[in-house]
């Protein structure tokens, strides 16, 4: 089981991995955005709630379907 931080780390290199096809400036701008939004959500669990977490990035979507 991982803590809530990875699992968001874990989304986050899966994104900036589908997003290099991506132009730099729109790169940038996408994982801004998703990035701030996983500190919010960061902010309503508790370190160790991966559950939540997982379900979390799942409401976001794949980071393959995300850049296209």
């Amino acid at each position: 089981m991982n803590d809530a931080a990875t699992v968001f780390d874990d989304y986050l290199r899966r994104l900036e991995g589908a997003a290099q096809k991506l132009p730099a400036s729109r790169r940038e701008e996408l994982l801004s955005q998703i990035r701030e939004h996983l500190d919010e959500v960061k902010t309503t669990l508790a370190p160790n709630d991966d559950r939540r977490a997982r379900e979390a990035v799942e409401r976001l979507g794949d980071p393959e379907h995300i850049v296209l």
